[in-house]
């Protein structure tokens, strides 16, 4: 069975209607088969749990390594000047390199260390939010929220913190969304964007004893090399805000969506802990994870030839009623969310969630406190609109004391 002998998908999840609202055409690719060919892309592709997390854990088969979007890194004449990133394109050895020297800065006992001052910000902020009686869930609770944590742990300067979450939103749409005229245009007019994040990450201009200053030691002690270190703070910088920024956001939209557990949530503000995983799950930030097929292969009954793409729609995966059964598509914090596929899976799962799940532990916690009536505020609500992530950059809402 060739590509073209797989059950044939000629929508575009890339395109408008399915960024409006790509359920429906999961539920299309996941009920064609376990794998699909994506026609206007000519690649594989799933939207079935078990085949994404096969494919996600098989890494010597599916590789990251050759891009974490259409474009295939090893193919340097269709796609020249494009390099792998630090951490997120690598493939063993080069990735356990990478993710060894990242992973101490997301140690358990540098995690409890910044517990306290999250905790305490994610109670002011709420605080102020609660007696204005209304507040941007974008804006106001999220991005204001993460901005006064992140860049600080980072060690960037003040000067230009604005430019943070534009070019993480861009880094992303770039790398993983087909490379047609819009993302030329907008890569063309980033200049100053990618200006600001390589001066950033220099050593002189981190603060002392951040995790970008920490990743320099790293260097001096010889376990990583320069180019590297760059890599990984900008990593630092593109991969760890954005992403938490949106899943707020989609928490608090999945909340007004499901009203009773908003209200289960306020009466049991230990189920803050859960409201992460279950976020995730439902209304997944990224919507896609690439792969390159990396050797001619056999799966699930699907022959894929070497330099493949292939698709992983995690975010279906978070809705498949063969692995969530009739939770699929409800947010329910009653139920068991881990094992979902929104942070990816096995050796390229997101490194920086301790730090997520502790931000958006302390922020529901806070509000199941403080907040009593949370409902959708006036005024209109803006869908963020760039693929593959999916958020609201505008969400008002109105809020009531507890």
């Amino acid at each position: 069975m060739s590509l073209t002998d797989l059950p044939a998908i000629s929508a575009d999840p890339y395109g408008p209607e399915a960024i409006h609202d790509p359920y429906p055409l999961y539920e299309r690719i996941r009920e064609a088969g376990p794998v699909v060919h994506l026609e206007q892309y000519g690649v594989a592709a799933t939207a079935r749990y078990e085949v994404a997390r096969a494919a996600l854990l098989d890494w010597e088969t599916f590789s990251s390594a050759r891009g974490v979007g259409l474009a295939d890194l090893k193919d340097s004449e269709k796609w020249p000047g494009l390099k792998p990133s630090g951490l997120v394109e690598q493939d063993p050895p080069n990735h356990t390199v990478a993710r060894k020297a990242i992973n101490t800065l997301f140690t358990p006992a540098q995690m409890r260390s910044l517990q306290e001052s999250i905790e305490r910000r994610a109670d002011e902020l709420v605080a102020e939010l609660v007696e204005r009686g209304r507040f941007d869930a974008y804006q106001d609770l999220a991005h204001d929220f993460v901005m006064s944590i992140v860049p600080d742990l980072i060690g960037v300067p003040e000067a230009g913190r604005e430019n943070m979450i534009p070019f993480s939103t861009l880094s992303i749409q770039a790398s993983t969304s087909p490379h047609n005229d819009r993302i030329r245009e907008i890569m063309s007019e980033a200049a100053h964007l990618r200006e600001y994040i390589e001066t950033s990450s220099r050593r002189e201009n981190l603060a002392a004893g951040s995790m970008g200053s920490l990743i320099w030691e790293l260097v001096d002690e010889g376990r990583i090399d320069a180019e590297l270190a760059v890599k990984l703070i900008r990593g630092l910088l593109t991969a760890g805000m954005d992403t938490t920024i949106y899943a707020i956001v989609n928490a608090i939209r999945s909340m007004l969506e499901f009203p009773d557990q908003w209200r289960a949530l306020r009466d049991d503000p230990s189920l803050a802990q859960r409201v992460a995983d279950e976020t995730l799950r439902y209304e997944s930030v990224t919507q896609t994870i690439t792969r390159t097929v990396n050797v001619d292969t056999e799966f699930f009954g699907a022959r894929l030839a070497e330099g493949t793409k292939f698709i992983v729609f995690n975010s279906a995966t978070g809705r498949d009623p063969d692995k969530w059964g009739d939770r699929a598509n409800r947010f329910d914090l009653d139920g068991a969310s881990r094992g979902h596929l929104g942070l990816g899976f096995g050796i390229h799962q997101c490194v920086g969630q301790p730090l997520a799940r502790m931000e958006i532990q302390a922020l529901f916690t806070a509000l199941a406190t403080r907040a009593g009536e949370l409902r959708a505020g006036d005024g209109e609500v803006e869908l963020l609109g760039v693929p593959p992530l999916r958020s609201w950059t505008r969400l008002p809402v109105e809020v009531t004391a507890a």
